[in-house]
């Protein structure tokens, strides 16, 4: 085990030698990185009638490839994955159109951490708690329904640079 322990700490002293989170993980600057996203669980917190609003605490699950972040695992007795702090690798800013986010987090920029894989894989996932406005007719309570629509968009980022989907379960 401390072999190995100490065949992943010097991968991860190699991999963030020159490694920059600020900029977009591809080798071509004219490449695009997809990022997916998965929609783990929607919990309603609270709904608020007069205000037209909701709570919702939404778990999303993100993944893409870091072309900058692979390795071969030979070189590195056999390691496979790290875990990261998510501050250490490049991140999607992706958001909730209209989302009043708790806390300072608008962005879904967190201090959660990052599992990377050999082939530059990543999996992030982050839950967050924000309000959101929704158009809600409850005039036949208790037997009524609601819909809210969730529409997420990519901030800071042209569509050429950073494209994303959305899965309807893990690939």
């Amino acid at each position: 085990a401390t072999k190995k322990h100490a065949a992943s700490r010097q991968l991860t002293d190699d991999l963030f030698a020159n490694y920059s989170p600020n900029d977009r993980p591809v080798v071509n600057w004219t490449d695009t990185v997809e990022v997916s996203l998965l929609q783990s669980y929607i919990l309603l917190r609270d709904v608020d009638e007069k205000a037209g609003t909701v709570q919702l605490v939404v778990e999303t699950l993100f993944t893409w490839k870091d072309q900058l972040l692979t390795w071969d695992p030979e070189e590195y007795n056999g390691v496979t994955s790290i875990i990261v702090p998510a501050n250490q690798v490049w991140t999607p800013y992706f958001t909730v159109e209209g989302a009043v986010f708790s806390g300072s987090d608008h962005y879904w920029k967190s201090s959660t951490d990052i599992h990377i894989l050999n082939t530059g894989q990543i999996w992030w996932n982050i839950d967050r708690d924000f309000s959101l406005p929704c158009n809600l007719r409850i005039d036949y309570f208790p037997f009524d329904s609601q819909t809210c629509i969730l529409i997420w968009f990519m901030a800071y980022s042209p569509a050429a640079e950073v494209t994303f989907k959305l899965l309807e379960k893990p690939e």
